[in-house]
């Protein structure tokens, strides 16, 4: 039986496997990415697999074992380096490598096929690889984020809850009136936490858009002081917020009690689909 070994497709294959698991590899643990490295250690990988097709035997048991981790250790050197952990590395991009396995063989046997050829592997190649990528660079976003993300708890006239907001560098707000900086929450959270008649007030305002002085609740509140405060950002040049004064808010894990804080009122919409609903000022305000 004569078998026919292509060469060319057995290395363009190694190295488009290689080039995709060390650029993942780098994209998850954050490092600096140089794609002429990555090139240069899918091409260690893809031709010092080549001679032992000849000696097929050789890639059987531990031998097969041992020389697939010299040959993946020196394209995860080559790519990556040393610094940062390289047994990390070198442990990531292994285990990114049977997942990429397990996804072509859990094909195979689905389809029910012996061998799968080049373009439809190609094809699941790219596939996976663009998913992939997408998929982690979302995860990385999303644990970049959570990092700024505080559990805080309002206190106000006897009413408590808690709630997720952002830690936003971003929001500058300054409550003129009472000197301090101005924690913004959505309107569906507020809620919880001030009268019914505020909260109508607030809803009132956000239909009207200005203060209504002749409003009755206005003459006899005494805490929770309504005012309106101005902001400029991004998209729109300037407005006005309600904002009023709750008596504390504790944000967990910083040991931090802001006591009489402002607080402005945003649309609920301003924060569907998010982790939080509201944007918190940083230290630095």
């Amino acid at each position: 039986m004569k078998i026919t070994v292509c060469l060319d497709l057995i290395f363009v294959l190694n190295f488009l496997v290689d080039f995709y698991v060390l650029l993942i590899t780098g994209h998850i643990i954050h490092q600096k990415i140089s794609l002429l490295r990555i090139g240069l250690g899918a091409l260690f990988g893809s031709l010092a697999f080549l001679p032992f097709i000849f000696y097929p035997k050789l890639l059987i048991g531990f031998s097969g074992i041992f020389l697939s981790i010299v040959i993946n250790i020196g394209a995860v050197f080559i790519s990556l380096g040393t610094s940062g952990g390289f047994i990390k590395k070198w442990l990531l991009s292994t285990t990114i490598t049977f997942l990429f396995g397990g996804l072509v063989q859990f094909y195979k046997n689905k389809s029910e096929m012996v061998h799968i050829s080049f373009y439809r592997w190609t094809i699941i190649f790219l596939i996976s690889m663009i998913t992939g990528l997408i998929l982690f660079r979302h995860l990385s976003a999303c644990s970049e984020k959570r990092k700024y993300i505080y559990v805080i708890k309002l206190h106000n006239a006897g009413k408590n809850c808690e709630e997720h907001v952002f830690m936003d560098s971003g929001n500058q707000l300054w409550d003129c009136v009472y000197r301090k900086p101005v924690l913004i929450l959505s309107d569906n959270v507020i809620e919880r936490i001030v009268s019914a008649k505020e909260f109508e007030y607030i809803k009132k305002y956000s239909k009207v858009g200005f203060m209504d002085y002749g409003d009755p609740l206005l003459v006899e509140q005494k805490n929770i002081c309504f005012h309106e405060i101005s902001y400029q950002s991004i998209g729109k040049s300037r407005g006005k917020l309600l904002c009023f004064i709750i008596d504390s808010v504790e944000v967990v894990g910083k040991d931090k009690v802001y006591l009489k804080q402002p607080i402005a009122v945003a649309d609920g919409s301003m924060f569907r689909g998010k982790m939080y609903n509201g944007l918190i000022f940083s230290d630095d305000n």
